[in-house]
């Protein structure tokens, strides 16, 4: 007990505390009791949970005063929910590590003195054999008993440890049986945002490093049956039906496939790879420990490849949809050859044979239904619930989404996506369809052929709702064909929108976002305006625009909004664009909103140009699509926005007055910065009244300390020491109406992007 706390060792000694009117029982908490066999996993995870949260609750600053362990950390406010969790599992799983380094160092230090002591009686000129024996009673006695002693404290720490990490896992990745103050696993709470914070503060990057470090390898080698039974990346209970499902793996996938595309630093990204290479590792064990306990999955096997290459799609980056293939045959081919995958996918080919002869036998058994107009309002309502139930059955979506991807190997081997190994080791124990006579046949094929027309007409939306389905592979994977058929003409993309911002209304906009921003951007960089483009060049372009936008500004982005109409700007015609809109918010000082509207589609696409020099997408996420994509996309939309920010505009152009749609059109006076120079004869120090007015104002409506930005300016070498900014505001008629203010229509004029 001597490592024990004052309070700790009463608590392990005495066991109970009585009062004169109540009786407490007390739970030993020692090292040998965490780590006994006897113990519960409640038991465990209560004691854990109870370190966890004192860690936490030291973040709670007193009196608005940082505690010793914000100092520590270097918060100036207390952090938040998810980042104190992560501190704790830190600062808990540090405080074990350096145990263990303790006590294993301290055994080093026995078997140092027992060497030594050896070498000196050697010098003093004894035999070998006299040496060995009085060694090994030196050992026995003296030696022994510490080395052994250290390295089960050793051992204990480093078992405690474990039990740190096993309760980490779920945390970070289980959407349940996790304890995070949102319920929501930390990996899909901005995680990549908590490792870089943590790991800029230079006192602690190690802890941080060595805690991730030892996170990953534990995922890796895990066995633990209570772990894998309790653990879950998805909150439907078979398979991904929902778009919350997706967020766990999607995660995942990115940091394994794409880190990259993390807005973190090199070091911070290669951690977060290992880390998510990691967890397709524990899945694989996870599959591999609990395959025959239906209380995990009830077709593991088969689950785990469709929603891994579900996932893999949902946002439909296509490097990691490239990329899938190979992680999930690293991890799973093997296992998809084993008599379990083969009993599963024959149960599931057999019961989604089941449901397509009823669906079948209710079509032949009513003759009316064969005649119904596929594409008429009512159909939906007149179709037996046989059909339904046939087309959202978790058999039946398994059978057709591994089918696909079988496919897909055929369909797209000479392109960009590889073969998987891991499908076509399972797919090949499908049974044969049980036909006997011919005729039967010729009927199943005839009734088939009539059914698959109210397949393909009625809207996937209309499917999906009976079945409570947000998201199926068969719906993405029509995505990836259009994007790897080849150009199309920019009507037939935007029809593509149109349906996916029609389709399905349980999808969240974000999805809904990331499809259309696939399909559209995709296609449209594969025109002849813009393919033929040097991706080199252009990245040149946009590290000079990016400089002068965020670097250099002279003119704020109206807080009413600059519009770049199809009617302003010719470019946008050929685009399929009706408007390119870019706007402040005062929460994301320096960053830029930016809506594009396409033609006849009421969907926005709204993006954000941040201070990261990278495009995100409106949920602050990376664009999902490739680096070549991104640079051209970027380029177009810079352009405008560096127009409206060098002040290059304001001569050319004013705002019209008038009327549009009947509504008035007013003419503003746009604000722009002003750099003041201090001279002897004038010298300027920014301290007078109206130079704090000034400050408070753009503060206020543009989000902009304006210290901080000459400071940051002066450090870029932007702005001189004796220069100062300072800003005129933008002006309006003191008759205008808010609900009667238009967005300020500007005029794209490439002429004047000169880019060295």
């Amino acid at each position: 007990m001597e490592n024990l706390s004052g309070f700790e060792k009463y608590k392990a000694q005495y066991g109970t505390i009585e009062l004169p009117q109540q009786k407490i029982e007390v739970v030993p908490t020692t090292s040998d009791w965490l780590i006994a066999k006897e113990r519960t996993w409640e038991e465990v995870d209560n004691v854990i949970e109870g370190h966890l949260q004192g860690i936490q609750s030291q973040f709670i600053f007193e009196d608005g005063k940082p505690t010793n362990i914000a100092k520590k950390y270097g918060f100036e406010r207390p952090p938040g929910g998810n980042m104190a969790r992560f501190l704790a599992y830190v600062e808990l799983s540090d405080e074990y590590s350096s145990v263990r380094e303790a006590y294993q160092l301290r055994s080093n230090s026995f078997h140092e003195a027992y060497e030594n002591e050896k070498d000196e009686m050697k010098k003093k000129g004894m035999k070998p054999t006299r040496v060995s024996r009085e060694a090994q009673a030196i050992w026995a006695a003296k030696y022994n008993p510490q080395v052994l002693a250290n390295q089960q404290k050793a051992q204990e720490a480093e078992k405690i440890q474990d039990l740190i990490l096993r309760k980490a896992v779920l945390d970070i990745f289980s959407v349940e049986n996790n304890g995070t103050d949102t319920g929501n696993p930390l990996i899909t709470e901005g995680f990549p945002k908590i490792v870089e914070e943590l790991m800029g503060q230079p006192d602690q990057k190690q802890p941080a490093n060595q805690f991730l470090s030892a996170l990953t390898s534990y995922l890796k080698r895990t066995k633990d049956q209570g772990l894998f039974i309790r653990y879950k990346y998805r909150k439907s209970p078979n398979l991904v039906t929902k778009i919350e499902d997706c967020k766990v793996l999607d995660a995942c996938l990115e940091q394994a496939l794409d880190s990259e595309s993390l807005v973190v630093n090199p070091e911070t990204a290669s951690v977060l790879s290992d880390l998510g290479q990691a967890y397709f590792k524990f899945l694989r064990q996870r599959l591999a420990q609990t395959s025959g306990l239906i209380t995990v999955d009830k077709y593991p096997h088969a689950s785990l490849l469709y929603d891994t290459f579900l996932a893999a799609t949902y946002r439909g980056k296509p490097n990691v949809i490239s990329e899938v293939s190979q992680l999930v045959d690293d991890n799973y081919a093997d296992l998809m050859l084993s008599p379990e995958a083969k009993r599963e996918i024959t149960i599931i080919s057999n019961k989604s044979l089941q449901f397509e002869f009823e669906m079948h036998n209710a079509f032949e058994n009513n003759p009316n239904l064969l005649r119904l107009d596929p594409s008429s309002t009512d159909v939906f309502n007149q179709l037996p619930q046989e059909f339904f139930q046939y087309l959202t059955a978790e058999e039946r979506r398994l059978d057709n989404g591994l089918y696909l991807l079988h496919s897909r190997d055929k369909t797209f081997a000479e392109k960009d996506l590889k073969k998987s190994t891991a499908v076509a080791n399972l797919v090949r124990f499908q049974p044969n369809l049980p036909i006997k006579s011919t005729q039967e046949k010729i009927t199943f094929v005839i009734i088939g052929e009539r059914i698959k027309r109210f397949i393909d007409v009625l809207p996937i939306s209309y499917l999906q709702q009976k079945g409570g389905i947000e998201i199926t592979l068969g719906e993405l994977f029509r995505d990836i064909i259009r994007i790897k058929d080849g150009p199309i003409s920019i009507l037939e993309v935007i029809k593509d929108c149109q349906n996916i911002a029609s389709s399905g209304n349980g999808h969240d906009t974000s999805f809904k976002a990331n499809r259309i921003t696939n399909q559209y951007f995709i296609h449209l960089v594969s025109l002849d305006s813009l393919k033929e483009k040097d991706p080199k060049k252009v990245d040149q372009e946009n590290a000079f625009l990016w400089q002068e936008i965020l670097d250099k500004p002279e003119w704020f982005v109206s807080p009413r909004r600059d519009r770049y109409s199809k009617k302003n700007d010719p470019e946008q015609e050929n685009y399929g664009m009706e408007s390119i809109s870019f706007s402040i918010d005062k929460t994301k000082p320096r960053e830029h909103k930016c809506v594009i509207r396409l033609n006849g589609l009421t969907f926005p696409l709204e993006y954000w140009i941040s201070t990261d020099r990278k495009i995100f997408t409106a949920d602050h996420l990376p664009l999902p699509l490739d680096t070549k994509t991104q640079t051209l996309v970027a380029n177009i939309l810079l352009k405008r926005l560096y127009l409206i920010t060098s002040g290059l505009l304001s001569k050319e152009q004013v705002e019209s007055n008038g009327e549009e749609n009947g509504t008035r059109n007013i003419q503003y006076k746009r604000a722009h910065y002003r750099t003041l120079h201090s001279t002897l004869h004038r010298p300027i120090t920014m301290e007078s009244h109206g130079a704090i007015v000034h400050a408070k104002e753009i503060k206020e409506i543009y989000g902009i300390d304006i210290w901080a930005e000459m400071k940051r300016r002066r450090a870029l070498g932007t702005l001189k020491p004796n220069e100062f900014l300072t800003f005129v505001k933008e002006t309006e008629p003191k008759t205008v109406v808010t609900r009667s203010i238009m967005p300020n229509e500007l005029r794209y004029i490439p002429e004047l992007v000169q880019i060295p």
